[in-house]
């Protein structure tokens, strides 16, 4: 449970929610999660050119609101303008979001035929999984208490359904912040250094190859993520 009384569940299904409409509407988009207090403020960013889309976007770093301000300008819908945000969220804030991650929901307004509706990318633990085998302490952490990840087939489902610009242009924003790096702020300091402390050797250098964290202010260019997105750009979900 948080501070405030939701559980993480609540709490992820909350913050991952959007609200998305046709471009010619306005939209609310709000990605990220709140496992934790935002790492960076959030930024207010100008509407594109009138005449092609007026809208609002939110989100808890300054990166994916520009990721979604870029697919809005160009000429994308707003589901396209959340994909390209949540998946620049994945690299910037490591201790909300991340690919193989909890996962979350978006909820989707749709103009035409005024309907809502929504997807649910939760993570699920495996079919054949034993609850006898999970004790309290494994649950916890380590490779038994990992969930199957649907954060990209999420984003995929709705970008299949719903989106306009190719698969592959969603993902240059994040796929640019991944492989030039990123200035470290002291709550993604904080969570980082947590997850050194407290993980096991493997685990450190496959995020930490230099086997130190990074401090706050310093430019980190996470290599293996940078990699992935590649190939999830190249390949497909």
């Amino acid at each position: 449970m948080s501070k405030n009384g939701l559980s993480r569940r609540q709490l992820l299904q909350r913050t991952l929610a959007w609200t998305a409409a046709a471009p010619a509407l306005p939209a609310l988009l709000q990605a990220g999660a709140a496992t934790q207090e935002a790492t960076a403020p959030a930024e207010t960013v100008a509407a594109p050119p009138r005449g092609r889309v007026r809208g609002a976007i939110a989100t808890p770093h300054p990166e994916g609101t520009a990721a979604a301000t870029s697919i809005l300008q160009q000429g994308g819908n707003a589901v396209d303008a959340a994909v390209a945000a949540l998946m620049t969220l994945c690299v910037v804030e490591p201790g909300n979001v991340g690919f193989g991650g909890y996962g979350g929901s978006m909820i989707i307004c749709l103009a035409a035929g005024k309907r809502v509706t929504a997807i649910d990318f939760d993570s699920r633990a495996p079919l054949a999984l034993n609850p006898e085998v999970l004790t309290e302490k494994l649950a916890g952490r380590g490779y038994l208490a990992a969930g199957v990840p649907g954060v990209v087939a999420g984003m995929d489902l709705a970008h299949r359904r719903y989106g306009r610009l190719p698969w592959k242009q969603l993902t240059t924003h994040a796929l640019n912040v991944a492989e030039h790096g990123f200035t470290v702020t002291p709550g993604i300091a904080g969570c980082l250094d947590r997850f050194y402390k407290g993980s096991d050797p493997v685990s450190r250098r496959a995020l930490f190859p230099d086997d130190r964290v990074p401090a706050a202010g310093e430019l980190w260019v996470p290599n293996d993520l940078a990699r992935l997105i590649r190939v999830i750009a190249d390949g497909g979900a």
